[in-house]
């Protein structure tokens, strides 16, 4: 805990396992996403990420990310990014937590408690 290194995590989050097999692991307090082969090397990573909650991989290959700003930070991000980690788009959002898109390519996002509300709030953001 609290290292840095590659193989190294601190507070890992979420991982998920694209088409080919390759690792992402949430690598959430070093803000980063660290990328695996199947057989568990150690391939890249991106740094470019802050304080990751969740991933999910479309059909469509666009990874779409939940992310905050800080651990106190009532708004968000939803990121829509390339395979190499490139934002292609992002919104502001309350609190993301989780995120899944549908096969029509609208977006569903859980948004965490919000500390003065206490509620929780799913929203959907319908593609364009």
């Amino acid at each position: 805990p609290g290292t840095s290194g590659p193989n190294e995590f601190f507070s890992p989050h979420c991982l998920w396992v694209d088409g080919g097999g390759n690792i992402y692991v949430w690598d959430r307090k070093n803000n980063r996403i660290q990328i695996f082969s199947p057989q568990g090397e150690y391939l890249r990573q991106w740094t470019n990420v802050q304080l990751p909650t969740d991933l999910h991989i479309g059909a469509d290959g666009v990874f779409y990310l939940a992310e905050r700003e800080s651990n106190e930070a009532q708004i968000s991000l939803l990121t829509l990014r390339d395979d190499q980690g490139n934002v292609k788009a992002k919104w502001n959002t309350p609190r993301s937590h989780q995120v899944c898109p549908d096969a029509h390519g609208d977006i569903y996002l859980v948004s965490g408690m919000a500390r003065k509300s206490g509620e929780g709030i799913a929203t959907k953001y319908i593609k364009v």
